[in-house]
Protein backbone atom coordinates (compact mmCIF):
# COMPACT_ATOMS: atom_id res chain seq x y z
CA UNK A 1 0.00 0.00 0.00
CA UNK A 2 3.02 2.70 1.15
CA UNK A 3 4.46 1.60 -2.16
CA UNK A 4 1.23 2.86 -4.47
CA UNK A 5 0.84 6.15 -2.95
CA UNK A 6 4.92 6.44 -2.93
CA UNK A 7 4.94 6.49 -7.07
CA UNK A 8 3.82 9.60 -9.30
CA UNK A 9 1.63 9.72 -11.88
CA UNK A 10 3.46 8.64 -15.18
CA UNK A 11 1.26 11.70 -17.23
CA UNK A 12 2.76 13.99 -14.49
CA UNK A 13 6.01 13.30 -15.02
CA UNK A 14 6.15 12.95 -18.94
CA UNK A 15 4.05 15.47 -19.24
CA UNK A 16 5.27 19.26 -18.92
CA UNK A 17 2.34 20.77 -20.66
CA UNK A 18 0.23 19.41 -17.63
CA UNK A 19 2.97 21.03 -15.31
CA UNK A 20 2.83 23.87 -16.93
CA UNK A 21 -1.31 24.34 -16.89
CA UNK A 22 -1.51 23.87 -13.27
CA UNK A 23 1.71 26.39 -12.58
CA UNK A 24 -0.21 28.96 -14.85
CA UNK A 25 -3.79 28.06 -13.53
CA UNK A 26 -2.92 28.16 -9.66
CA UNK A 27 -0.59 31.65 -10.51
CA UNK A 28 -3.80 33.21 -12.11
CA UNK A 29 -6.02 31.49 -9.48
CA UNK A 30 -4.15 33.75 -6.76
CA UNK A 31 -3.75 36.59 -8.84
CA UNK A 32 -7.80 37.20 -9.41
CA UNK A 33 -8.12 36.26 -5.47
CA UNK A 34 -5.33 39.38 -4.86
CA UNK A 35 -7.38 41.55 -7.43
CA UNK A 36 -10.72 41.07 -5.55
CA UNK A 37 -9.55 40.57 -2.37
CA UNK A 38 -7.73 43.56 -0.21
CA UNK A 39 -5.15 41.64 1.75
CA UNK A 40 -4.66 44.71 3.72
CA UNK A 41 -8.30 44.88 4.71
CA UNK A 42 -9.18 41.24 4.93
CA UNK A 43 -6.92 39.37 7.68
CA UNK A 44 -9.14 35.76 7.53
CA UNK A 45 -6.33 33.28 5.91
CA UNK A 46 -3.27 35.47 6.17
CA UNK A 47 -0.97 34.52 8.31
CA UNK A 48 1.49 37.40 9.15
CA UNK A 49 5.39 37.07 8.75
CA UNK A 50 7.28 34.73 11.30
CA UNK A 51 9.90 36.70 10.65
CA UNK A 52 8.20 39.81 11.91
CA UNK A 53 6.88 38.21 14.65
CA UNK A 54 9.52 36.95 16.31
CA UNK A 55 11.83 39.55 15.03
CA UNK A 56 9.90 42.74 14.89
CA UNK A 57 12.08 43.56 11.82
CA UNK A 58 10.65 43.25 8.59
CA UNK A 59 11.72 40.93 6.28
CA UNK A 60 12.16 40.86 2.54
CA UNK A 61 8.67 39.78 1.83
CA UNK A 62 6.85 41.63 3.64
CA UNK A 63 4.29 44.04 2.19
CA UNK A 64 4.49 41.42 -1.01
CA UNK A 65 0.92 40.66 -0.83
CA UNK A 66 -0.13 44.20 -0.25
CA UNK A 67 1.88 45.31 -3.28
CA UNK A 68 0.54 42.61 -5.89
CA UNK A 69 -2.60 44.05 -5.00
CA UNK A 70 -1.53 47.37 -5.25
CA UNK A 71 0.15 46.56 -8.96
CA UNK A 72 -3.32 44.83 -9.98
CA UNK A 73 -4.74 47.93 -9.68
CA UNK A 74 -2.42 50.20 -11.52
CA UNK A 75 -1.15 51.51 -7.69
CA UNK A 76 2.55 51.60 -8.93
CA UNK A 77 3.54 53.70 -6.42
CA UNK A 78 1.96 52.55 -3.46
CA UNK A 79 3.43 48.60 -4.45
CA UNK A 80 6.74 50.18 -4.63
CA UNK A 81 6.23 52.07 -0.84
CA UNK A 82 4.57 48.16 0.07
CA UNK A 83 7.46 46.14 -1.81
CA UNK A 84 10.18 48.08 -3.70
CA UNK A 85 12.01 44.79 -4.71
CA UNK A 86 9.15 42.79 -5.49
CA UNK A 87 7.90 45.23 -8.03
CA UNK A 88 11.43 45.24 -9.76
CA UNK A 89 10.88 42.07 -9.83
CA UNK A 90 7.80 41.46 -11.65
CA UNK A 91 9.73 42.46 -15.55
CA UNK A 92 11.93 39.38 -14.82
CA UNK A 93 9.08 37.10 -13.53
CA UNK A 94 7.12 37.98 -16.21
CA UNK A 95 9.75 36.80 -18.73
CA UNK A 96 10.57 34.00 -16.95
CA UNK A 97 6.46 32.76 -17.53
CA UNK A 98 7.16 33.62 -21.08
CA UNK A 99 10.04 31.98 -22.37
CA UNK A 100 8.35 29.18 -20.32
CA UNK A 101 5.61 29.12 -22.00
CA UNK A 102 7.42 29.16 -25.58
CA UNK A 103 9.38 26.44 -24.59
CA UNK A 104 6.81 24.07 -23.22
CA UNK A 105 3.85 25.13 -25.49
CA UNK A 106 5.61 26.26 -28.76
CA UNK A 107 9.00 23.98 -28.75
CA UNK A 108 11.28 26.93 -28.75
CA UNK A 109 14.31 26.06 -26.49
CA UNK A 110 14.00 27.94 -23.09
CA UNK A 111 17.24 29.94 -22.45
CA UNK A 112 16.75 28.98 -18.64
CA UNK A 113 18.31 30.37 -15.57
CA UNK A 114 21.56 29.56 -14.42
CA UNK A 115 22.04 30.31 -10.95
CA UNK A 116 25.63 29.55 -10.30
CA UNK A 117 27.36 30.37 -7.37
CA UNK A 118 28.21 34.51 -7.88
CA UNK A 119 24.56 35.03 -9.45
CA UNK A 120 23.19 33.01 -5.93
CA UNK A 121 25.70 35.35 -3.51
CA UNK A 122 24.58 38.56 -5.37
CA UNK A 123 20.72 37.57 -5.15
CA UNK A 124 21.29 36.63 -0.94
CA UNK A 125 23.53 40.18 -0.95
CA UNK A 126 20.62 42.06 -2.30
CA UNK A 127 17.83 40.78 -0.06
CA UNK A 128 20.21 41.28 3.22
CA UNK A 129 21.46 44.62 2.04
CA UNK A 130 17.17 45.67 1.44
CA UNK A 131 16.20 44.13 4.59
CA UNK A 132 18.65 46.30 6.82
CA UNK A 133 18.13 49.24 4.82
CA UNK A 134 14.15 49.32 5.08
CA UNK A 135 14.34 48.31 8.74
CA UNK A 136 16.27 51.53 9.31
CA UNK A 137 14.92 54.21 11.09
CA UNK A 138 16.12 56.92 9.12
CA UNK A 139 15.16 58.91 5.74
CA UNK A 140 14.69 58.00 3.18
CA UNK A 141 14.95 54.44 3.93
CA UNK A 142 12.00 54.34 6.20
CA UNK A 143 9.95 54.72 2.55
CA UNK A 144 10.91 50.90 2.45
CA UNK A 145 8.40 50.00 5.30
CA UNK A 146 5.41 48.41 4.36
Amino acid sequence: MSNLLSQKPDNWNKNPRLKFSFFSGGSLLGLVSLYLINPAEVKIGILACPFYTLTGCYCPACGATRAVHQLLHGQVLEAMHLNILLVLLVPFLGWVWWSMARSILAGQRWPGIRFTPLRMSLILGIMVVFTVLRNLPLSPFNWFVP
